[in-house]
């Protein structure tokens, strides 16, 4: 199980319709969804924090960005970010900026990817959490396992070493 640790921090919109956007971000990974409240202008700011369990490294978190409207809302744009991508941390980063795009790319029902780009950017700081050990119990237990582990391969070593000298030794008599 991975943790992904999600801060959706601000955007920046271009063009004439920008400063009337009312704007909120949904994030989606497999079958889960938040999304963050709704900010008015071109340049809103969120730095709202979510968190998403996950046991395929290999899937991608989608980030949809949209203007909510009062009889329905519309896409601003989307962007796909593959899970691979992300890095593990301990700590918050500065964000990454991420280009909008204004279509899905999709195949077998499933998004992997965007395309056509919109002018519009997200910052974003995505990483994994690195397994935590709140007593620190574990790593003294890990490195004498690896201690152990790499005596008994130097034994293995020298007593193969030993019996290879042995049949070389007993096939020169």
């Amino acid at each position: 199980m991975s943790l992904l640790n999600v801060t959706v921090k601000k955007a920046h919109f271009e063009g004439p319709q920008s400063s009337q956007y009312n704007s909120y971000v949904t994030l989606k990974l497999q079958n889960v969804k938040s999304t963050t409240v709704t900010v008015k202008g071109p340049s809103p700011c969120w730095e709202q924090d979510f968190l998403f369990e996950t046991n395929d490294v290999n899937q991608g978190l989608l980030i949809e960005v949209w203007d909510k409207g009062i009889i329905w809302d519309r896409a601003i744009g989307y962007h796909y970010l593959p899970l691979p991508q992300v890095p593990f941390s301990h700590e918050d980063g500065p964000g990454q900026w991420l280009s909008l795009d204004g279509e899905l790319v999709m195949m077998d029902g499933e998004v992997v990817g965007t395309k056509i780009p919109t002018g519009h950017s997200i910052l974003m700081d995505c990483r994994f959490e690195l397994p935590f050990d709140p007593e620190n119990t574990e790593g003294p237990d890990l490195q004498r396992k690896l201690e152990l582990l790499n005596n008994i391969m130097d034994q293995e070593a020298r007593n193969e070493q030993a019996r290879r000298q042995y049949q070389y030794y007993g096939h020169c008599k």
